[in-house]
């Protein structure tokens, strides 16, 4: 499923603990990931999981820097009397 956003843009949510999660806590939860994996500390069991988990937040994430570029694009064409 799809969702709108404040500023108008779609993009997939991801959702933990029933609330959408946002850009800031996407990345944090990756580096969290990360350092588990670089620490020795994920269990072999967790870690398709985990290596999942994580490329699921980064195509989250690099989708939202994808709208909030397009959408700083519109901005500046607008103040330029471009659009």
């Amino acid at each position: 499923m799809l969702q709108k956003n404040n500023d108008n843009l779609i993009y997939p949510p991801i959702i933990v603990e029933n609330q959408p999660i946002t850009y800031t806590a996407a990345l944090a939860r990756v580096e969290e990931i990360v350092a588990s994996l670089e620490s020795g500390t994920c269990d072999i069991d967790q870690l398709c999981e985990r290596i999942a988990e994580a490329k699921r937040l980064l195509t989250f994430c690099a989708k939202r820097l994808e709208d909030v570029d397009a959408q700083y694009e519109l901005l500046m064409k607008s103040d330029d009397g471009q659009g």
